[in-house]
């Protein structure tokens, strides 16, 4: 018996397609999205990515990681948010991501 275990690329990819998929189907991931725990605030994930506000500014930006502006603060989804860090790695790793 074999057993065939993914590379890490073949990882990220595959966990990317899972997250882009989870979001296609609207209702389910709308419900997602209304749950609480599934926000973050900038500070937040400055904190979770040991970057200066400045640095995600300007993450922002340049269309790197997406975030909302509401009412003066920058929040974050969690499942998005993991989706651009995903893709980033992947970029940075592997080339560009052809999703």
């Amino acid at each position: 018996m074999e057993i065939n275990f993914l590379n890490s690329q073949d990882f990220v990819r595959k966990l990317i397609e899972y997250l882009e998929n989870m979001m296609n189907d609207a209702e389910n991931f709308l419900k997602f999205l209304l749950d609480e725990s599934q926000i973050m605030f900038l500070d937040d994930v400055c904190q979770m990515l040991r970057v200066s506000v400045r640095s995600m500014s300007n993450y922002r930006k340049k269309g790197l990681i997406n975030g909302i502006q509401l009412n003066g603060n920058v929040i974050f989804i969690k499942p998005l948010l993991m989706l651009d860090l995903l893709k980033q790695y992947y970029v940075q790793n592997y080339g560009p991501y052809k999703g």
